[in-house]
């Protein structure tokens, strides 16, 4: 009978092994089998991180290439060129001044205040998930605060990834030349929040030359720049704060057109153009200087 017992419970115990040792070699078969597809998503993961690290300086993926393919995108860019070229720098900042009294109707102290409730306790930096912030001016500016710092002030602080690029604006307000500025501001598809001192002269700026190049490489007639400006005013009052501001927004795009992206516009090239591209950048930095 004991015999009986004990031949029974080995006998039990091992099928119990069996069906373990078979339940964990499944497993690994299984593991075996979804292996290659975790390492597909790892891989497909470190190429999304790696596309993060990409050269700050390279054309960003929405660039001129693609975007002039826009049915019209090309034909609106030259149109744009050829009035910048034919106006030249005397009578663009003409058209400036006529233009630097106009405030949309409505742009109140009062209307200023009835907003002041509402933006209180308002952190747009979070709220908007603004992955980049272009700062257009010192921490101090002749001797007045002008911006805190954003990065940590110490060690214990929390730490963040900052990529900084410098871009000097001359003191008495004559920016000078910096391609750099267009594609490292681009291939984020989320905002951007761009500041200066009081947020109208040289954020305004960089502001409409984004705003410009966006609607152009999207077949958008950008030829009535009164209108433009009038647009910006109309969200921000004030933007562009003089003509040399107003230059140096053509003068920037008309360098990303026809200097680093030239062989999009190359059929805008004529000899006659190339002669009033050249008087152009003459009279700017006669202006600027």
């Amino acid at each position: 009978m004991r015999l009986a017992l004990t031949a029974r419970r080995f006998r039990e115990t091992k099928s119990k092994t069996l069906a373990l040792q078979a339940e964990k070699e499944a497993e690994q078969r299984k593991e075996k089998e979804t292996q290659p597809v975790k390492e597909e998503v790892k891989s497909s993961r470190k190429s999304k991180k790696e596309s993060k690290k990409t050269a700050p300086d390279e054309p960003p993926a929405d660039g001129p290439a693609k975007a002039l393919s826009v049915p019209g995108a090309g034909t609106q860019v030259q149109k744009w060129i050829q009035r910048a070229l034919d106006m030249g720098v005397p009578a663009l900042r003409e058209e400036y001044r006529g233009l630097s009294k106009w405030c949309p109707d409505g742009m109140t102290v009062d209307a200023f205040k009835a907003a002041q409730p509402e933006n209180k306790n308002r952190c747009m930096i979070i709220q908007e998930e603004v992955e980049t912030i272009v700062m257009l001016c010192n921490l101090v500016e002749q001797g007045k605060l002008k911006c805190f710092k954003i990065k940590p002030m110490s060690p214990e602080e929390p730490s963040v990834n900052v990529s900084v690029l410098r871009i000097d604006f001359k003191k008495d307000d004559k920016p000078a030349t910096r391609d750099e500025l267009l594609s490292r501001i681009r291939g984020t598809q989320k905002p951007i929040a761009v500041h200066c001192s009081a947020g109208i002269g040289r954020t305004g700026t960089i502001v409409a030359i984004e705003y410009i190049l966006e609607c152009l490489q999207h077949g958008k007639d950008c030829v009535d720049m009164d209108k433009l400006l009038k647009e910006l005013r109309e969200q921000r009052p004030w933007s562009i704060q003089n003509d040399l501001q107003y230059l140096y927004i053509h003068r920037i795009l008309l360098f990303y057109f026809l200097d680093k992206y030239k062989a999009q516009n190359k059929s805008v090239l004529t000899p006659e153009n190339v002669e009033k591209y050249n008087k152009f950048i003459e009279e700017y930095d006669a202006a600027t200087r």
